[in-house]
């Protein structure tokens, strides 16, 4: 099974998709239906998308560059001279939403085993590290405190917006992961935004209150003050610890 994307993953990347490129708003909505329905499926070589409009009809074969269906050959869908399908729009949405999950649950860079010692005793919620093998593409792995080396989940590379899936298989591989991993508990997404400000030369101050956002975002439903207050207190663990 693939992992199916929240509608606040499906909405955030839909959104910034349709303020970078308005031509296509209709396209990217329609694509957000696609992504909540997991109307998008791999099959072993080749990603499919059942049609929308006649459901009868075979499915589109769909890829990062293209698509099968009729309106990807249309000028209206052409930007730049690339075809946007709602179908081709559906599955780069898609690779966003995976690099998404890649950054949030990254716990470091392996580059030997002194590295993975260290990230082996960071709290595993289903946690990534990204391995840079030699002459070789980058790799998300699992940082399992029960493996002496990291398993590999796929190949990824490098983008302006952050790891990414290395190709469309790879991109199914992640999202089969992803499908049996553990949700990351609102403390650790916490902990590792207030690491990676830090990281990024923010005072701590600073850091700590972007994390503190986060977490009183996540329990802003939840009804019990005592426990919500007990979740804020405990929520810079040593990573050591």
């Amino acid at each position: 099974m693939l992992y199916q994307p929240s509608h606040s993953e499906i909405d955030a990347v839909i959104s910034r998709g349709i303020a970078k490129q308005p031509k296509l708003t209709s396209r990217f909505l329609r694509a957000s239906v696609i992504l909540a329905t997991g109307a998008l499926t791999y099959g072993g070589n080749s990603w499919q998308c059942d049609s929308q409009s006649h459901p009868d009809e075979k499915a589109h074969t769909v890829d990062f560059h293209g698509c099968s269906c009729l309106d990807c050959f249309s000028e209206g869908a052409k930007v730049g001279g690339a075809p946007f399908c709602k179908h081709k729009l559906a599955l780069l949405a898609l690779n966003e939403i995976a690099g998404a999950q890649i950054a949030a649950r990254c716990v470091g860079t392996y580059n030997g085993c002194a590295d993975f010692a260290h990230l082996r005793r960071a709290v595993n919620a289903g946690l990534l590290i990204i391995n840079f093998p030699h002459n070789r593409p980058a790799v998300a792995t699992v940082a399992d405190p029960r493996d002496h080396i990291p398993t590999c989940v796929c190949n990824t590379r490098w983008t302006l917006r952050g790891q990414r899936p290395a190709d469309e298989a790879e991109l199914a591989k992640l999202l089969t992961w992803l499908d049996d991993a553990l949700k990351l508990p609102p403390v650790i997404e916490a902990e590792m935004l207030f690491r990676r400000g830090l990281a990024d030369g923010l005072p701590e101050a600073d850091a700590a209150a972007l994390a503190d956002e986060l977490l009183i975002a996540r329990y802003a439903a939840v009804d019990d003050a005592a426990l919500a207050d007990e979740l804020l207190i405990a929520r810079y663990a040593p990573v050591d610890a």
